[in-house]
């Protein structure tokens, strides 16, 4: 039976890749007197952005193999900051624990949480199932839990970046509470 200790290491594991789970944590970033603008014309567009960016990432991280580190560099091209630090140090603990994983996730939902676009980031709030993915040990044995909700709600903070194809990056992801809710249907 799994000590209280490696179930809470292996809830960490699970929830920091984001599309497996809800974590990464955030990095609060206070708003500048004078924010430059996002190149958005309306909250639409950057509303779109942050879908094809968060929905790039997840898809990415259905691609992830833990024994192949080559894997993880598509992941890393959605992050930056302290989302994309998290996300190494998840990858490279998985890799050494040698865990795997099956199934994929996918977003169902991606919404704007901040009302202002203006400034250089913003937040999103989305749900992610993750129904249909489970991580195993090196022995083969299920690290997901059976209370672990299928659908995860996970506040996104994104930042503007030229080196992205969406014009944004991942800067920080937490799980969140509140509206919306991520209920399955």
């Amino acid at each position: 039976m799994p000590t209280f200790e490696s179930r809470n290491r292996h809830r960490r594991i699970t929830a920091a890749l984001g599309a497996l789970g809800a974590l990464a944590l955030v990095v609060a970033c206070a708003p500048e007197p004078d924010p430059e603008p996002t190149g958005f014309a309306t909250e639409e567009e950057a509303l779109e952005a942050a879908r094809e960016t968060y929905e790039g990432y997840v898809e990415a991280t259905n691609q992830l193999d833990f024994s192949a580190p080559a894997t993880a560099e598509p992941v890393y091209e959605w992050l930056t900051g302290q989302a994309l630090a998290d996300e190494r140090k998840v990858f490279t603990e998985a890799h050494a624990d040698k865990l795997s994983r099956a199934g994929a996730s996918s977003v169902t939902l991606v919404e704007l949480a901040t009302e202002d676009i203006a400034g250089s980031e913003f937040a999103v709030n989305a749900c992610v199932d993750v129904s249909n993915v489970q991580v195993f040990d090196e022995s083969g044995e299920v690290l997901s839990f059976e209370d672990r909700p299928d659908v995860q709600p996970v506040l996104v903070a994104v930042v503007i970046s030229e080196s992205s194809s969406s014009g944004l990056l991942i800067s920080s992801m937490e799980g969140r509470e509140g509206n919306p809710t991520c209920d399955v249907q």
